[in-house]
């Protein structure tokens, strides 16, 4: 088993720093990086370097992300050994190319970022269980998949020539086409910086409900509550969370936000 990880990436530092992540995450598994430096777009960058690439697991990844479990191998093994294509966060309905827009209780996993004043907070969409199916929309920050899923339904450069929406699309034409798509909550990701939901963005939205929603008018969604939390630490983070904490979070999260929609 070859695991190829493919990261596009225009800066020396952070293509650096994501390659040591991977190297030591997976350490012990034959492995490779496959850096592109010239993307046209994500959505071709991804395809052209899956072509190039030898593995039978392809790990799609932004240069931003850091993955801290030490485990993180063993998960991502497991998880493209249940799921065709398997992600940290996602939804088991996709209304959007913002794929949390169908809100709770449809939203799956978590993913931690930098908090402002220093440490990290973790942002809680939904932790029933080990693992989920039936996903429908991933985040883009970090996205695996069986080499021969990809190959059925490969990203659409054609559609998405640009830095947006990809994620989403990809997922969702995979579940089209009968692949199974999963949210592993195993994974334990940072992702450095934000989205940016820029006009760029929005662009890219109208293509996504074109294809997947034709004539389908939609406001521009809205974010959903979630439980976000501080920790001190990356160190912090990855000793204290677990699935068990999750779960109970998620069904008051689950609870609060039936009461909203309640009154």
């Amino acid at each position: 088993m070859l695991v190829s990880v493919i990261v596009c990436s225009i800066d020396d530092a952070k293509l650096a720093a994501v390659t040591a992540n991977y190297r030591e995450r997976l350490a012990g598994v034959a492995h490779e990086i496959v850096a592109i430096r010239d993307a046209r777009s994500l959505a071709e960058a991804y395809n052209r370097a899956a072509r190039a690439a030898r593995g039978d697991l392809l790990v799609f990844s932004h240069d931003d992300v850091e993955h801290l479990r030490k485990d993180f191998a063993r998960v991502l093994v497991a998880g493209l050994e249940q799921f065709d294509i398997v992600g940290a966060a996602g939804t088991t309905r996709c209304v959007d190319a913002y794929w949390p827009a169908a809100g709770h209780p449809y939203l799956h996993g978590a993913c931690a970022g930098p908090a402002p004043g220093g440490g990290v907070t973790m942002k809680l969409y939904g932790v029933e269980g080990e693992r989920v199916g039936g996903i429908q929309a991933l985040d883009g920050m970090f996205i695996a998949a069986r080499r021969d899923a990809w190959q059925r339904s490969p990203f659409d450069e054609a559609t998405f020539d640009g830095f947006h929406g990809y994620d989403a699309d990809f997922a969702f034409s995979a579940a089209k086409v009968g692949l199974q798509v999963g949210v592993d909550n195993g994974f334990l990701v940072l992702h450095h910086s934000p989205g940016r939901f820029d006009e760029r963005w929005l662009h890219y939205r109208e293509r996504f409900l074109a294809k997947h929603f034709p004539g389908r008018e939609l406001p521009p969604p809205q974010r959903p509550r979630l439980m976000v939390f501080p920790f001190a630490s990356q160190a912090d983070l990855a000793a204290q969370w677990n699935i068990e904490q999750a779960r109970a979070l998620t069904a008051q999260m689950h609870a609060l936000a039936a009461g909203q929609a309640a009154g």
